[in-house]
């Protein structure tokens, strides 16, 4: 399976590797500081991006190949039935209470 989330995410970890070596992020001071921060924080996007494209991928994969609702144990079919239905009950009342909508 030939994907596109893993790559980028590889390069997306050499690129912070480059970074971090940079001489103002390395700087004890107030920028280095602030820098430093910046990356943590696009650190956990990095991850947050791999983790959420990945899961569309495999998603993508689930649907289009011969793996169908259906054939999945009864247990998980109930277990995603009940969280369509949380999520679901979830937005209603957060829809039923927000005026805008």
């Amino acid at each position: 399976m030939s994907t596109t989330s893993r790559g980028d995410f590889l390069n997306g970890i050499a690129a912070l590797r480059t970074a971090v070596t940079e001489s103002a992020v390395t700087a004890p001071d107030a920028t280095g500081l602030f820098i430093r921060r910046g990356l943590t924080v696009a650190s956990y996007n990095l991850l947050e991006t791999f983790v959420s494209d990945r899961l569309g991928e495999l998603a993508d994969r689930i649907n289009t190949g011969h793996t169908q609702f259906l054939d999945l144990p009864e247990r998980l079919q109930k277990r995603a039935i009940r969280n369509t239905l949380e999520v679901a009950n979830t937005t209603a009342r957060r829809t039923r209470s927000d005026v805008s909508t």
